[in-house]
C-alpha cells in the first residue's frame, strides 16, 4: 500500500500504515470523527503509546486518516482487516 518509491526527500515523509491502522481501530473504539480522533491522539498518552508515538512526533491529520480508509475500502482490504481482530 505504501510501499511505494519515493522520487526526492522532499515533502512529509509517509506514515507507517501500522500507526495508520490502529488509528482506525482507537476511531471504531470510541466512535469519534476523523477530527475528533486528530485532537485526542494529540491529547491523551495513552493514545500516543498505543500508537507507539513520541511526544515529538507528528501526529497523522484528519485528512490523513481519511485518505488512508478511502484506500483500504478501494482495495476491499478494511472490512478483512476488521474482521482479523475479532
Amino acid at each position: 500500500m505504501h510501499d511505494k518509491a519515493r522520487k526526492n526527500n522532499a515533502g512529509r515523509k509517509p506514515i507507517d500504515a501500522i500507526v495508520m491502522f490502529k488509528m482506525l481501530v482507537l476511531q471504531q473504539l470510541y466512535n469519534i470523527s476523523d477530527e475528533e480522533l486528530e485532537y485526542q491522539v494529540n491529547d491523551r498518552l495513552s493514545f500516543m503509546r498505543f500508537l507507539g508515538l513520541g511526544l515529538a512526533e507528528p501526529v497523522p491529520d484528519a485528512t490523513t486518516v481519511w485518505l488512508f480508509r478511502q484506500q483500504l475500502k478501494q482495495q476491499g482490504l478494511i472490512e478483512e482487516l476488521f474482521e482479523q481482530l475479532i
